[in-house]
């Protein structure tokens, strides 16, 4: 068996040996008990600290250490995010390890996140990193990690952040405003298919800006995607559609307005 103390001396538990892998699975499981990543944990036995990959023997007595977070110095909280951005997934893992905050920008209050930057640039490995190690998912004032996976088209990165069910709507009905923008709205204004039809399976909220930023980018798939989806298909898009000369577009809205009843409404020539 494993027995896992406290330095204070107490017992904190006694788990089989078989059911772990190695120190980072312990560690893992530690979590529950701890409330800290294995980021902040150490595992001493017999007094020298266990790197996460050794291999637990049958019978050990080991002594759990939670450490505080690092302090870090500007040129750190630069790398973290230099890190996190160009993929360099050994690097990001020896910062958390400082152990240092996830979510300290470059300068106070100013710049991306690591998990802004590694969600804009598509590194799913590192934005699963800076979750485990507690990264926060939304931060007021600045663009989300999904808005900027989603605005990229990273479907991979958004379906992580999915899973730890990350915000997919604002108050803003899919406006454009800075740092306001949904999911949807973004991955529909750049073309990002893929993207769209995950946030639509789950149920992100349809506004008719969205919609209008579709039709606007000639993105015929989404448009037919977001109509069925109940986004409103007003009769002011049809002047949109044919303005940029998106002709199918224009023929998948007129069905949708014929179908729905709403008709051009009088004074409006049926292009």
């Amino acid at each position: 068996m494993l027995r896992v103390f406290a330095v204070s001396g107490d017992e904190l538990a006694s788990l089989p040996a078989e059911d772990f892998a190695d120190v980072q699975a312990l560690k893992n499981h530690l979590k529950g008990l701890c409330g800290l990543p294995r980021f902040r944990q150490q595992l001493l036995c017999g007094g020298e600290v266990l790197e996460d990959k050794v291999k637990l023997e049958s019978a050990m007595d080991l002594q759990l250490v939670l450490l505080p977070l690092s302090s870090p110095s500007a040129a750190d909280r630069a790398r973290l995010v230099a890190a996190a951005g160009s993929g360099t997934a050994s690097e990001v893992d020896r910062l958390l390890r400082r152990p240092q905050d996830p979510d300290l920008t470059e300068k106070e209050g100013q710049g991306p996140s690591p998990l802004v930057a590694a969600s804009r640039h598509g590194h799913v490995d590192i934005v699963q990193l800076l979750l485990e190690a507690g990264a926060r998912k939304e931060i007021p004032a600045i663009r989300t990690p999904i808005c900027e996976a989603a605005a990229m088209g990273h479907l991979e990165v958004v379906r992580v952040l999915m899973e730890v069910r990350a915000s997919l709507d604002n108050d803003s009905d899919g406006a454009c405003l800075p740092g306001r923008a949904t999911p949807l709205f973004l991955a529909a204004k750049a073309g990002h298919a893929p993207v769209v039809h995950e946030l639509l399976k789950a149920r992100a909220n349809v506004g008719g800006f969205t919609l209008h930023e579709a039709v606007r980018g000639g993105h015929t798939t989404i448009v037919g995607e977001l109509l069925e989806s109940g986004a409103p298909a007003e009769p002011l898009l049809l002047a949109e559609a044919q303005v940029h000369g998106h002709n199918e577009i224009f023929q998948l809205l007129m069905e949708r307005i014929s179908s729905s009843g709403m008709g051009l409404g009088p004074g409006r020539a049926s292009y």
